[in-house]
């Protein structure tokens, strides 16, 4: 979906209800990707037009949320770049921190998607839009059925059993571990850009 029709509908909705939800953006009649309900949502919050409580967004400032048609905002959320996470070239052994525990770069992804499906119970379909294929062939996610087909000789996901995420729908899940560090950064860059915070050791 273009990033214009998106702000127009955000703008359109909390005009009309005042106070929204991405979770209820991304479905019928929108279908927003979270990721750019978030994005415009992050805008409209530093433009002070928009109250953040929890996971629910509250018009306060009508004439500063026209700020997300003038051009003044870029497309994507000012995101916090992590400092430490650029390294020199050569494998990279560093150590990540999320909700206070320290993890290698795989095992980071699967506590974050682990989080994300512990705090907001998705469809397997809602947990692909949150967690797009950045990784090439093995994606971020996948079933459990299709994991087991590409991994025919080693594990390419983490597949043991206190691993393995369930969906809504009753979809199991699982994480690849297939991350060298420039993937790594554009899921760190992605995560905290929509609140789940990943930093150096």
């Amino acid at each position: 979906m273009q990033i214009e029709e998106v702000r127009k509908i955000i703008y359109n909705e909390l005009k009309k209800k005042k106070s929204i939800t991405a979770q209820a953006l991304n479905y019928t009649p929108h279908n927003i990707p979270f990721i750019q309900s978030y994005g415009v949502l992050a805008h409209l919050v530093e433009l002070d037009a928009v109250e953040k409580n929890d996971k629910t967004y509250t018009l306060i400032d009508e004439k500063k949320a026209i700020g997300i048609f003038n051009g003044k905002v870029s497309v994507k959320p000012e995101i916090k770049k992590v400092k430490p996470l650029l390294v020199k070239s050569g494998r990279n052994t560093s150590k990540y921190v999320f909700e206070k525990t320290v993890f290698s770069k795989g095992a980071c992804v699967l506590a974050v998607v682990t989080a994300y499906v512990r705090d907001n119970n998705p469809t397997y379909n809602e947990l692909e839009k949150v967690f797009p294929p950045i990784v090439k062939r093995y994606g971020i996610i996948n079933t459990f059925k299709k994991a087991k087909e590409l991994s025919p000789d080693r594990p390419r996901y983490f597949m043991k059993d206190n691993q393995i995420l369930e969906t809504k729908d009753k979809v199991k899940v699982v994480v690849t571990n297939q991350w060298v560090h420039e993937k790594f950064m554009e899921f760190v860059d992605m995560m905290n850009g929509v609140g789940y915070l990943i930093t150096p050791e």
